[in-house]
């Protein structure tokens, strides 16, 4: 095998990616700017929502507010207001109706001396609080929420036995940085694999189906090359633009991340060199994995639209591999599991960001991936060699 035939290959597929623009910028960059932004206008959403949640202020009226019930009046973000006679309940309920009123409240005359007669363990009834709210209107919504968890709360603490983590004290030692890092964990591997697969699905059926259809493999294959130069070539400068591509995402997705958490916790610097260098590794023998993938697949079929509708059903498997990190803990792994492809990038992935990820791990995966990233190789070869596979007999 001659490295300056494998070169000629990998200059020829990249030049043509290079000087065909419009191919460069919709395969390397489209993906990371629509996911940048995409993830710039969703956390913008999510963070204005909650700011206006926490601004918002919710009109609340009471009818026989107990004395054992005072401390309502000091609930924050509520306005309470006393209905005087049981008649205007029925006004009331119009202005919910309206959205004037969020919600009101109903309280029974014996509201006192039944939670009076739990505190000291006599039997009593079970007391009825009603709360009118309008589901249909936002804030009334949330305001029945707030109050419903309110009156759970008030109703364990008639019979509070055991107080878990009281004092207002921070009992959780939890770093904020280690927090961002476990939900960008559960979250990253998934977009990742997807991004890179969906990357590779782009390149593969243009590169070798696409040839086969338009008639240009032939010419390769009558030059003095070999045909395991040919696929060596193929796989590599086809990984170098799924790289270049995956990388550019990558790198969207981390710098929209502050905006997605509203804080400047979740930016890069929360991850070492050493982080990074075991990252690059692994998305790279995984793009390399999936390169070779789709091109056997591609290889096969007769038209770059065959083989991009062969390619497209394992979308769905890629993203489901990309979930199981959720599903299968990394802790739990052995190592021998690391020799799955695939299913070893996402444990890699979601070690790594969750900065707890151990190096004889990244280490199999990479060596696994190369193995089985040689034995495609070998199979693409085989049907290169084969004239049924090329000229579609």
């Amino acid at each position: 095998m001659r490295l300056k035939n494998i070169n000629a290959i990998i200059k020829k597929e990249l030049t043509r990616f290079i000087t065909d623009k419009k191919l460069l910028f919709v395969s390397v960059f489209m993906p990371g700017i629509m996911i940048f932004l995409m993830y710039s206008l969703l956390g913008s959403y999510i963070n204005g929502s909650e700011k206006k949640a926490k601004e918002t202020s919710y009109h609340v009226a009471v009818y026989q507010l107990p004395e054992s019930m005072s401390a309502m009046k000091s609930l924050k973000n509520f306005e309470i207001e006393s209905i005087g006679q049981v008649s205007q309940l029925e006004e009331y309920q119009s202005q919910i109706r309206s959205g004037k009123t969020d919600a009101a409240v109903v309280f029974s005359d014996s509201f006192d001396s039944s939670m009076k007669a739990v505190q000291e363990g006599r039997p009593t009834k079970a007391e009825q609080v009603s709360v009118y709210y309008n589901s249909g209107n936002d804030n009334s919504k949330a305001a029945y929420t707030c109050l419903k968890s309110y009156f759970d709360a008030y109703e364990s603490s008639i019979c509070n036995v055991l107080d878990v983590n009281a004092g207002g004290g921070n009992y959780d030692l939890a770093s904020d940085e280690n927090g961002v890092a476990k939900t960008l964990s559960g979250l990253l591997p998934m977009l990742i694999m997807t991004i890179l697969f969906s990357v590779c699905m782009s390149l593969a059926p243009d590169s070798i189906a696409g040839e086969k259809e338009r008639g240009t493999i032939t010419t390769l294959l009558v030059t003095p090359i070999k045909r395991s130069e040919l696929a060596v070539g193929k796989i590599l400068s086809l990984g170098i633009l799924a790289m270049a591509s995956g990388l550019f995402s990558c790198l969207a997705i981390i710098l929209s991340m502050p905006k997605i958490f509203g804080s400047d916790q979740a930016r890069a610097s929360m991850y070492e060199g050493r982080d990074y260098l075991f990252l690059l590794i692994v998305i790279l023998s995984t793009i390399l994995v999936m390169i070779a993938l789709t091109c056997l697949i591609s290889a096969n079929a007769r038209s770059v639209k065959e083989a991009s509708t062969t390619i497209a059903p394992l979308t769905f498997a890629v993203i489901m591999i990309g979930f199981s990190g959720m599903f299968v803990s990394y802790t739990q792994t052995t190592t021998a599991m690391y020799a799955i492809p695939l299913f070893n990038s996402v444990q890699c992935l979601t070690a790594i960001f969750a900065k707890d990820f151990r190096a004889v791990n990244c280490l199999v995966t990479t060596i696994s991936n190369i193995a089985y990233v040689i034995l495609m190789t070998m199979g693409l070869t085989k049907m290169f060699n084969s004239e049924r596979v090329i000229f579609n007999r």
